[in-house]
Order: structure tokens, then C-alpha cells, then sequence
């Protein structure tokens, strides 16, 4: 499993970007969801994806009173896949963070989407 952590400073947000590889990455996932207390049956199914080699899935969780959010990324079939599946999380985290710090401002928006999308491409440096 790749794992990415950044902080969003400017709304005190941490955020954890999961790339899953294979099976393995299974239990380092579970121990990951502990703290977001997610439900079980969810969770459950969660996991099952991964166990399951499920590809070109992603999910975003958060927890707003703690200001954190988790982006799972399942196998991709293709580097498109990926780059669709990558923005449609990395939307719902803007919309996280954006509802939770009652912002509603679209050059905000426009601002917190090029910030996150910066701190995504260091990663692949």
C-alpha cells in the first residue's frame, strides 16, 4: 500500500490518501478506519473490496470534529481510471472541508482544489 499524508493548513485539515496494491494491504486499512469509528457493516465492506482485489473503487471518509479525512484508492485497471476516480474523492474532501468550515465562496473552492491538487502531485515526484 502507498500512503500519502498532507495537511490543508489554512483549514487546520489532515488528510491520508490510501493506494491499495494488493490483499495484504487489508489489515494496515482496518487499523487505519479505527479511529473515523466506522460503521461495521460498512467497514466490513470495506474490506471485503480490498480482500477481494475489487478494482477501480475509491471511497472518502471523514471526521469532521477532528478535521480528517481518508481517501481509499482500490487497484486500477488504467491510468484514467485512476485520474477519474482520484477527482471524484478528492471533490467529496472538498466538499468535507468546505461544508465544515462554513465556507461558501466558489474562488475558495477554486483555491482548495489547486491546493490539494499541488499536494497530490509533490507525492509523485
Amino acid at each position: 500500500m502507498k500512503k500519502l499524508k498532507f495537511n490543508i493548513d489554512i483549514y487546520k485539515w489532515n488528510v491520508t490518501l490510501l493506494i491499495i496494491e494488493s490483499e495484504k494491504d487489508c489489515d494496515s486499512v482496518d487499523k487505519i478506519l479505527s479511529p473515523f469509528a466506522v460503521d461495521p457493516d460498512y467497514k466490513n465492506e470495506i474490506l471485503s473490496d480490498i480482500k477481494d482485489n475489487v478494482k477501480d473503487g475509491g471511497l472518502h471518509l471523514h471526521k469532521n470534529s477532528a478535521r480528517k479525512s481518508i481517501i481509499i484508492l482500490n487497484e486500477m485497471t488504467s491510468l484514467q481510471m485512476a485520474e477519474i476516480i482520484l477527482s471524484h474523492e478528492k471533490r467529496h474532501l472538498e466538499d468535507a472541508i468546505l461544508q465544515t468550515c462554513n465556507i461558501d465562496d466558489k474562488e475558495a473552492a477554486a483555491y482548495l482544489a489547486g491546493h490539494i491538487t499541488e499536494k497530490i502531485l509533490q507525492y509523485q515526484k
